[in-house]
């Protein structure tokens, strides 16, 4: 008879600067695991620095990226996925790749993590994109 080992609670982090980290809480609270998922809403090191695993979501990279470097974590960040697992939905891929397309101008900060290039802003600034959409929606006939 084998033995059972002990369960373990696993904590992700959910970096919540900005963008969509309450949807991501609410879907790992639905997930259903041998392992109990322990969620710690990250905005300072100190909230990083629990966790086991890391997820960037969807938002706008830059202004995530402000709102990082403002709150002192792009350094942790940076630290927490050479050790880590990191997962990026969205802005968050943004966020984890080396390079990007379609940069604004001046720049933009990344985290790095991933070997591959980004191209982002595929229909134009996130408004405009918005906005487009459901104009669209809006003015096509049934």
């Amino acid at each position: 008879m084998q033995e059972s080992s002990p369960r373990q609670d696993v904590t992700i982090g959910i970096l919540a600067l900005q963008g969509a980290f309450a949807e991501h809480q609410v879907m790992f609270q639905k997930v259903s695991s041998k392992k109990k998922a322990v969620i710690v809403l990250v905005r300072t090191e100190e909230d990083l620095g629990k966790c086991d695993a890391l997820v960037i979501p969807g938002g706008e990279s830059t202004t995530i990226a402000l709102l990082a470097r403002l709150a002192g974590l792009l350094g942790p960040l940076r630290d927490f996925l050479k050790k880590k697992p990191v997962w990026g939905t969205c802005a968050g891929a943004i966020l984890l790749s080396q390079a990007i397309e379609g940069a604004k101008k001046g720049g933009q900060e990344l985290l790095g993590g991933i070997s591959v290039t980004t191209a982002r802003n595929g229909w134009g600034s996130q408004v405009r994109s918005l906005e487009i959409r459901t104009f669209r929606k809006l003015l096509t006939p049934p």
